[in-house]
């Protein structure tokens, strides 16, 4: 359950439900809807919270891996979570002289804090559970069934909360996540329910093995697309070439070149770009060309754009390049 998708969801997703690393933004509606936002937000982080510290203690004392691996996944999920809220409190602060864009990319550290810990978290979850396929141990079923309703109970107390009042990107991002959650948590209570009826303590080391396979899978995702936007390379969500041709396309505008997009956070983009212009034309008439440039590359997305524009001769073409 994390904050902060990305458009593209590269968000990746980062846990064994397909929970999103990336970073939403708020969409505001009014300042009454986003205080309850963020009152919904900071109930889901705490019962994470105090939930996972409850796992802990619950998955040693029950002797039950796949508790101790939903407590990794929901530990990362509060990480993530208030790593998410703190950092785009300090992302909304305004550019600065030593950082010139904002804080925006900070968002982007989250998660990768959030992957490094559920990692470290999974590998020492499967050296605990793999082990235990070559000789599994029933694990204490009353105290392991009484946490499966517990997880059912608090996760989905906690998915009402976001779902009959989420309007923000966040909330309704996370209210999925909870409701995944639940869906995590039936599966242990089913576990739980055969190995009542069955003697197969294996299932137990199955589901946890299982679990934190689906947390790696889902980080490593989401952390190659972490790095690709840390290494700056064009957002999936945006065309470059169609973007290209529309500015080409342009009456006044010969070519382009120099066309560097990259994001700052998956939501906001940056574009910077030589246009090429007819031979002496008026200074009303490059305003108008720099105006509809802008206006095409607004179709496009939320990109900031620099133009810079020149003259068919300018010689700009032989010595500008990056």
């Amino acid at each position: 359950m994390a904050a902060h998708d990305h458009h593209n969801h590269t968000h990746a997703a980062h846990d064994h439900h397909g929970h999103k690393l990336g970073h939403h933004h708020h969409h505001h509606h009014g300042h009454h809807h986003d205080h309850r936002a963020v009152s919904n937000l900071k109930v889901a982080l705490f019962l994470n919270l105090g939930f996972a510290l409850v796992e802990i203690v619950g998955g040693i004392w029950t002797g039950s891996v796949a508790i101790l691996s939903d407590a990794v996944h929901d530990l990362g999920d509060a990480m993530a979570l208030g790593s998410a809220y703190v950092f785009e409190r300090i992302a909304g602060r305004q550019p600065s002289s030593t950082y010139s864009y904002g804080y925006r990319r900070l968002s982007l550290l989250s998660a990768v804090f959030t992957a490094a810990f559920l990692l470290v978290g999974s590998a020492f979850v499967l050296a605990e559970a793999i082990p235990r396929l070559m000789a599994p141990t029933m694990p204490k079923l009353p105290g392991m069934l009484g946490f499966a309703v517990l997880g059912v109970a608090v996760n989905g107390y906690a998915a009402w909360r976001l779902v009959r009042g989420g309007g923000t990107m966040n909330e309704r991002v996370i209210s999925w996540h909870l409701i995944e959650d639940v869906l995590g948590w039936l599966t242990v209570l089913i576990g739980t329910v055969v190995m009542m009826v069955v003697d197969l303590p294996i299932i137990d080391p199955i589901l946890s093995i299982i679990f934190s396979l689906f947390i790696v899978y889902n980080v490593m995702r989401s952390l190659g697309a972490t790095i690709r936007l840390f290494l700056q390379a064009v957002p999936r969500d945006i065309d470059l070439e169609g973007l290209r041709r529309d500015i080409t396309g342009i009456e006044a505008v010969e070519s382009t070149h120099d066309f560097h997009l990259w994001s700052l956070d998956g939501e906001r983009h940056v574009l910077t770009v030589h246009v090429v212009v007819e031979q002496d034309l008026p200074l009303s008439v490059l305003e108008t060309v720099k105006k509809e440039i802008r206006q095409t590359v607004a179709k496009h997305g939320n990109i900031h754009v620099t133009v810079e524009l020149e003259p068919k001769s300018g010689t700009c073409e032989n010595n500008c390049h990056i």
